[in-house]
């Protein structure tokens, strides 16, 4: 009965019966009126989760989960009352991919469980949720979009995205512009002796790194370049805010570009193409190799945090020492190995870091950082099975991308654009990466089901 009473026009989108209580019609007609109900709120809520992506601190709960929890609540309550109009939903191939994705963590996660028990798995148990959460954010938009409209939750996804890039930028300036005045900032990193550059000053906002407030800049930009790209202040807020990174994704953004960029000479796409590989290679190099030509860091080189303290190579006039992130993958490819069907457990590639640098494998000057890589990583935690789930996983997004969006720049800069970053980041644990999927799956959705089974 309940269910039945809440099923009426202002809550979920159905007729009022004509010989319903006067007074029960009045109060649903108004709310139908005002727009007050459970989906409603849904999108607005979506709209402040993906805001407040850049504002962001360093522990694992941020501003947008408490958003999220408002968002799945009013999507829940909203599944609930529109339960037959659920029982239609078309699963996508990029939905069994993540339902895959996560599968995958499970022999890994178990293990530890069954030979550690609970109280020493706290790490398993939050990374695990950690991801189970992100997959509920996408299922959560997938469903909102599925029983509402697409065209208004995509809309209101690059609306978002927008304004939180808006927000990354803003946020960029000002504290670049602060630290002038201010000697220690939240809002930039001070790094002594970076390699090629010296001492510099990286911009990262109200996020925890450059590199992550950059891939939040890039997502929003592409996303909403064809509607900002005559809007020359705009783009000029978020190319100069990107440049205040000095990240190395620029690297990849110019490569995407050169890439996508619409050239019907066919000796000038074919000098893009070139380019973009050119870009998409130096950034590889850039990001695993340092070349020392003057000798200037063999000497202090143990205290540095971004470079191994033994060089791979050595000539007369050169040293070629390893990055941190070629570090970092030789340690998740031995953690792999070493542990091949189930890691060493969600979440605990810090703490077998110890254990490689007793061995001599990872170098003692390094921190114990994250993988770095979703692609080794992944590897080193999950060990094969849960690997073998995230490689299906990505599978499926490029093959539904080739299939389903050949004209959908966007979309396809957007992932080669993730493909890339994912060599040498946690794009896993990017939100805004899991918007993106949403996102995509929408529109497959709405190109494979009958117009009558989904709101336009």
């Amino acid at each position: 009965m309940i269910l039945k009473f809440l099923s009426r026009k202002g809550i979920c989108g159905y007729e009022i019966p004509k010989d319903s209580n006067n007074k029960f019609r009045e109060h649903f007609q108004y709310m139908s009126d005002t727009k007050f109900n459970a989906f409603s709120v849904s999108k607005y809520l979506l709209l402040l989760y993906i805001a407040v992506l850049p504002i962001q601190s360093g522990s694992k709960v941020q501003l947008s989960e408490y958003v999220f929890l408002l968002l799945f609540s009013t999507v829940l309550i909203g599944s609930i009352i529109n339960f037959q109009n659920l029982k239609t939903f078309n699963f996508q191939k990029t939905d069994i991919g993540v339902l895959i994705l996560i599968v995958g963590y499970l022999p890994s996660f178990f293990y530890q469980i069954f030979n550690h028990g609970v109280g020493k798995s706290i790490t398993s148990i939050v990374e695990l949720g950690g991801i189970v959460y992100l997959a509920a954010l996408y299922f959560s938009i997938r469903t909102l979009a599925f029983l509402t409209s697409k065209n208004e939750v995509h809309n209101f996804i690059k609306n978002g995205l927008l304004l939180s890039g808006i927000i990354a930028a803003l946020t960029i300036i000002a504290g670049t512009v602060s630290s002038y005045f201010f000697q220690k900032h939240s809002f930039v990193q001070h790094y002594n002796n970076f390699p090629y550059l010296g001492d510099v000053v990286r911009a990262t906002g109200l996020m925890i790194s450059p590199n992550m407030i950059m891939s939040l800049l890039v997502t929003a930009f592409i996303f909403n370049y064809e509607k900002i790209k005559h809007n020359y202040p705009l783009t000029g807020l978020f190319l100069f805010s990107m440049v205040l990174t000095l990240s190395k994704s620029w690297l990849i953004l110019l490569s995407v570009f050169c890439f996508f960029i619409p050239i019907k000479n066919f000796y000038f796409k074919g000098i893009s193409r070139i380019a973009a590989f050119g870009f998409c290679f130096t950034y590889l190099l850039l990001v695993h190799v340092f070349v020392d030509t003057k000798f200037n860091l063999s000497k202090d080189v143990d205290k540095e945090d971004y470079i191994g303290n033994q060089p791979i190579i050595e000539f007369e006039n050169i040293k070629i020492f390893p990055t941190t992130y070629a570090s970092l993958k030789k340690a998740a490819v031995v953690m792999g190995n070493e542990n091949f069907l189930f890691g060493v457990g969600p979440g605990n590639f810090n703490s077998g870091l110890q254990n490689l640098k007793l061995q001599g494998i990872y170098g003692k000057n390094l921190p114990n950082y994250d993988p770095h890589s979703s692609l080794t990583g992944t590897y080193a935690e999950l060990g094969i099975l849960g690997w073998i789930g995230f490689v299906i996983f990505m599978f499926i997004l490029f093959s539904t991308i080739k299939k389903h969006s050949p004209k959908q720049w966007t979309i396809n800069a957007i992932f080669l654009f993730f493909l890339i970053e994912t060599i040498s980041t946690d794009t896993l644990n990017f939100r805004h990466y899991w918007i993106g999927f949403a996102l995509l799956s929408i529109m497959i959705s709405m190109q494979t089901l009958p117009p009558s089974s989904y709101k336009k």
